[in-house]
């Protein structure tokens, strides 16, 4: 585990999962810790997922994880750092117990799966109904009754790609389940209407995705299967004018 930059102590620490799409519901919770004034803020997870706010105004420090660390890795890190508080919303015990194991002041988490003996402050999330992000703002209210409603993160990404031009949209045909795929064959006749709409198209995906990309972009698209990282696809995008994906999973 590593920093970018010296990791501030008595700091508040946002733990991100390991899924984007579960990562990018911390959005909201850091943009409202930054409008509560609470700091210095610290994004703690894996390198993949945390470098979306990598020299971003939502994180004053980003500690990312090249491999999984077990209870004791987290617990040296909270304890040497002196955690002030640890938001943990992942479904795994591993920060929570290390929180409760390093002495961690605040602990703010779910109630699910035990974690309730280890957190100071929770809700329930399995067990309940509702937007993920709004399970999560009432875990945050048990610490903070008054906490305003969560507001839209407004992330912009803090790097900058060589865009087309011309007004685009992104397809990202990948996913890890084929069940939950959208038909090739779909995909490509969605990329010929576009073009035909005037319109740039830009396939996203994993290196393992080229062959599926260039598939959909014959003679209608540029292919950036496996060129890009998460941040820079997140930077594409921004400047999209519309994205169509599968649950990539």
């Amino acid at each position: 585990m590593g920093s970018l930059v010296p990791i501030p102590l008595d700091a508040t620490w946002v733990r991100f999962p390991r899924f984007v799409g579960d990562a990018v519901m911390q959005f909201p919770i850091l943009r409202l810790l930054r409008q509560m004034g609470i700091g210095p803020l610290v994004v703690s997870g894996p390198a993949h997922t945390v470098s979306l706010v990598q020299d971003h105004e939502l994180a004053d420090c980003v500690v990312p994880e090249t491999k999984k660390y077990g209870v004791i890795d987290l617990y040296k890190v909270f304890k040497e750092n002196r955690a002030a508080r640890s938001i943990h919303f992942p479904k795994s015990l591993r920060p929570a117990i290390a929180a409760w194991l390093a002495g961690v002041p605040e602990r703010i988490g779910v109630s699910d799966g035990g974690q309730f003996l280890f957190n100071t402050h929770h809700a329930p999330f399995w067990n309940t109904s509702g937007p993920f992000i709004a399970r999560y703002h009432a875990a945050l209210a048990k610490r903070w009754p008054d906490l305003p409603s969560l507001s839209f993160a407004d992330y912009v990404p803090a790097i900058q790609v060589d865009k087309t031009k011309n007004s685009y949209i992104c397809l990202m045909p990948g996913s890890v389940w084929p069940s939950k795929s959208w038909p090739v064959e779909y995909f490509h006749e969605l990329a010929r209407i576009a073009r035909e709409s005037a319109l740039d198209v830009v396939i996203l995906g994993a290196a393992s995705e080229k062959e599926l990309g260039d598939a959909i972009s014959d003679g209608y698209g540029q292919n950036l299967c496996g060129q890009t990282n998460l941040r820079q696809a997140a930077a594409w995008l921004h400047g999209a004018v519309a994205a169509v994906g599968n649950d990539s999973g």
